[in-house]
């Protein structure tokens, strides 16, 4: 079975894609959700847990999976070791994922 697209989720896509503009964003013949870095990681961004592509079940799921890459995106620019699980953490309910978002966390080291 071929995946068809929706004029749903083309718009969905589209603001992904605007939202997101380092990665690039698509729905696989198979449905799933796909997004892959626009650039190649660097070694902050790999020592992080970072990916080069997701694939998700979900529009809602890539999002956040989106999300969370980009927070630690962010604070491994600034010079934080930032997982990209405890990113996620922090989106989820707002814990600190490295000294960027709030004093000493014991599993982050500043680079």
């Amino acid at each position: 079975m071929v995946y068809a697209q929706t004029e749903r989720e083309a718009a969905e896509l589209a603001e992904l894609r605007e939202e997101y503009p380092a990665w690039n964003v698509w729905r696989a013949s198979g449905g799933a959700w796909m997004a892959s870095r626009r650039a190649d990681l660097n070694l902050r961004q790999t020592r992080a847990g970072c990916s080069p592509t997701l694939m998700e079940d979900t529009r809602r799921r890539l999002r956040r999976q989106l999300e969370a890459e980009s927070t630690a995106d962010r604070h491994t620019a600034d010079g934080y070791l930032c997982s990209v699980d405890a990113a996620w953490w922090h989106l989820l309910d707002g814990r600190a994922c490295c000294a960027a978002t709030g004093g000493a966390v014991e599993a982050v080291e500043r680079l």
